[in-house]
């Protein structure tokens, strides 16, 4: 898995904690929405993702 990978899905491992940490129930969306995201950048390859990537900044 590379660097760029790896930072993402910490990032959004951080995201999800903070929203589970708060007692608001609209944040639940935004957490299953955030895992579904985390679910499909680990079924992709790690170089798909750092292509898809470099074409953004560009």
């Amino acid at each position: 898995m590379t660097d760029l990978l790896e930072d993402l899905l910490d990032s959004i491992d951080r995201a999800v904690a903070l929203l589970k940490s708060r007692p608001e129930a609209r944040f639940g969306i935004d957490i299953e929405n955030l895992l579904r995201v985390k679910r499909v950048l680990e079924g992709l390859d790690p170089e798909e993702i750092d292509a898809l990537l470099e074409d953004e900044e560009e």
